[in-house]
C-alpha cells in the first residue's frame, strides 16, 4: 500500500495536497488481489465473475445519479449525502473503492465526502465501494452512465 500522493494516480488529484491526500492509499499487487478475493471474488475483473458473485447475483437498487455532481462542485455534496444516508458509516470508516483486482484505493469515508468526483474520475467503470468492516452491511456501485446503485447484506 502506498500512499495515492505517491502513486502514478497523484496525477488526477494535482488540486490537493499530500496532506489532504495522507488517509488515502493505492493498494499494490498481492495486496490489492488479496482485497479483490476477500471481498468480491475469483476472477480478474467484475465481467469475469460468475453469476453466483454476489456482485453478479445481487440484488442492486439503483438510488441516483453520480453524474449529477459530476464535475459541477455545486451539486457535488448530493452524492456524498446520498451513500451517507445509506450507509450510515461514521466519517473514520475505511473504504475500499474497487474497480478491478489491480486497481483498488483505500480511504475513509470523510476522504470519500471530499474526493468522491475526483475517485470516479479515476474508476469511472462501475467500481464498488464497500467498507473494510466487512459486517456494515451494504455495498455501492458506480455504473458508467451514472446510475448509483445500492446493496444491503446479506452479500459477503
Amino acid at each position: 500500500m502506498i500512499p495515492i500522493y505517491d502513486s502514478p494516480l497523484k496525477k488526477y488529484l494535482d488540486d490537493f495536497s499530500s496532506a489532504e491526500l495522507a488517509s488515502v492509499f493505492l493498494l499494490e499487487g498481492d495486496e490489492a488481489v488479496a482485497v479483490w478475493r476477500e471481498y468480491i471474488g475469483d476472477g480478474k475483473s467484475f465481467n469475469h465473475l460468475s453469476n453466483e458473485s454476489w456482485v453478479v447475483g445481487g440484488s442492486w437498487v439503483t438510488i441516483g445519479d453520480w453524474m449529477d455532481g459530476y464535475p459541477r462542485p455545486l451539486n457535488s455534496q448530493r452524492v456524498a449525502e446520498l451513500v451517507s444516508t445509506k450507509s450510515e458509516w461514521s466519517d473514520n470508516e475505511e473504504l475500499f473503492l474497487i474497480q478491478n483486482s489491480k486497481n483498488i484505493i483505500k480511504f475513509t469515508m470523510k476522504d470519500f465526502n471530499k474526493f468522491w468526483n475526483d475517485f470516479l474520475s479515476i474508476f469511472g467503470d462501475g467500481p464498488v465501494l464497500i467498507s473494510r468492516d466487512r459486517k456494515s452491511g451494504v455495498a455501492f456501485q458506480f455504473l458508467p452512465l451514472g446510475y448509483v446503485q445500492c446493496l444491503k447484506a446479506p452479500f459477503l
